[in-house]
């Protein structure tokens, strides 16, 4: 089938068909997520680059292949960037106000081919991290606009981070140009018309929601005194709420804790930094201005976030202690969620590093059991009904791509290539996970959407007990089978 045709029959289907209408939104006790007002589970992947790649006819192939590859795996959730900000390959916004219609047109094909292929869409609005532009980037045109140096930070700190690009993009949160211009830029995006579905994108259920951003930190709020995050968040997702009641509203971030808002958990690793609590900071965050409560605590936030990176956390322990702490962090972030913030959690970016030389699918690799340990947690937690939506490993990519930072999983769509074994050897694991989820959502009972929290909660409940029931009769039918035999 030509390109064209294919992709004007898929254009039919993310307007005619698609999810009609059908956006996902939070449960009446505000801890899940729901669609059709029953609780809803997701296994999702990351990659990032759709739509810059998407931009350029020559690597377009790669984002209809890794879309392919995501659609046979099972996934039902793809988080990606809708921005590129700068001087660059691919940028949405070369200059401040100043918009590509190319790329903005890539990103309304990147919807319309998800959509096509029952795949919600997560979008990252900037990056705290220089990559794409980022913060940076803003501040940088913020100082060109006043005149000003753009390499010296000017909020204090020792004079080695006075120059770093993170403690540069921390002064993002609070520069009035920035902030005007990056509220310029949302209202473009959201109220845009996509031109192949005709569909504006607030209105569009293809989009799960929008991240503010990914990652935040400020480096200007050591130990969150100020609490500059929470502040920006609160008031950019009040913004994004103002422009869009349909979708909801992530914080992104890492997921680092607060001064003494630690949790206590038994398991415990041990990491460059001496011995950390399970489900604690992995090392001293103390400078990097996070607290996961305070910053997802806004009523304007519909779904907390958090990431999960032990290999680069905790470079000097051993597998099993990085393993330990894994788990911890995970448990630990939906304790959060379900007794302190009342609110979903989204394990929004977890990966592990290949390991050179064990690519064969023949052995298992360290890489195998993370996987298989961070899915039975997730899937352990959505059967108990607890408050965790979904996870998404870190990253997914076309074959074509290379792998820049050793997380990046190739996942094989075509039968041909699952039986000569090619892709990465969690693909199998990643494919079961996203199996077990969707016979999870195939059980659920209607909870029902907004209403009260005390409502919800019974409804809840109720659904919880049904459940329990279940299981029970079908391990008294197994009992049975048993006993048969004798």
């Amino acid at each position: 089938m030509q390109q064209q045709e294919k992709l004007s029959q898929q254009n039919n289907l993310s307007r005619d068909s698609g999810f009609q209408n059908r956006f996902v939104q939070v449960s009446a006790d505000r801890t899940h997520l729901c669609l059709n007002e029953k609780p809803w589970y997701f296994c999702g992947a990351n990659c990032y680059y759709l739509m810059t790649r998407a931009a350029d006819p020559s690597t377009l192939p790669d984002v209809i292949s890794v879309l392919d590859d995501l659609q046979a795996a099972g996934i039902t959730v793809v988080r990606t960037w809708a921005f590129a900000d700068g001087p660059q390959w691919s940028a949405l916004q070369p200059s401040p106000g100043v918009f590509d219609e190319n790329v903005f047109c890539a990103l309304d094909r990147v919807i319309a081919e998800a959509g096509a292929r029952g795949i919600r869409i997560l979008f990252n609005l900037i990056n705290f991290w220089s990559n794409y532009g980022g913060m940076g980037q803003y501040v940088a045109w913020s100082r060109e606009a006043q005149g000003l140096p753009t390499t010296t930070h000017s909020l204090g700190g020792k004079k080695e981070e006075q120059t770093s690009a993170a403690a540069i993009a921390s002064e993002f949160y609070q520069d009035p140009w920035c902030q005007s211009t990056f509220l310029n830029f949302l209202k473009t995006l959201i109220l845009r018309t996509n031109t192949l579905t005709g569909v504006v994108y607030r209105d569009d259920p293809t989009i799960l929601g929008f991240a503010p951003a990914n990652e935040p930190q400020c480096l200007c709020d050591p130990g969150c005194h100020g609490s500059t995050i929470a502040t920006w968040i609160h008031r950019t997702a009040a913004e994004i709420k103002k422009l869009d009641s349909n979708h909801l509203v992530f914080m992104d971030c890492e997921g680092f804790w607060g001064p003494g808002g630690q949790p206590s958990m038994t398991c415990t690793s041990s990491g460059a930094g001496g011995t950390t609590t399970g489900g604690g900071n992995p090392y001293d965050c103390t400078y990097n201005g996070c607290d996961f409560t305070a910053d997802c605590a806004s009523n304007y936030i519909d779904v907390a976030c958090c990431h999960l990176y032990p290999d680069l956390w905790l470079q000097d322990a051993s597998e099993q202690s990085r393993l330990e702490f894994a788990v911890g962090w995970l448990d630990a972030h939906v304790e959060a969620c379900a007794n302190i913030l009342r609110k979903p959690l989204i394990l929004s970016e977890f990966g592990k590093q290949r390991a050179v030389g064990t690519n064969s699918n023949s052995i298992t690799t360290a890489r195998e059991v993370y996987f298989q340990a961070i899915f039975n947690r997730c899937l352990n937690h959505m059967q108990q009904g607890r408050p965790l939506a979904g996870s998404m490993f870190w990253t997914a990519a076309a074959k074509s791509y290379p792998d820049y930072d050793g997380f990046t999983i190739y996942l094989p769509h075509k039968k041909q290539e699952i039986d000569q074994g090619e892709g990465d050897s969690v693909a199998e694991l990643i494919k079961d996970h996203a199996i077990a989820v969707q016979k999870l959502n195939e059980s659920q009972v209607d909870v029902g959407v907004g209403g009260s929290r005390e409502a919800g909660k019974k409804l809840t409940i109720a659904h919880m007990v049904s459940r329990t029931k279940e299981k029970l009769e079908s391990k008294l039918d197994e009992i049975r089978k048993k006993l048969s035999v004798y």
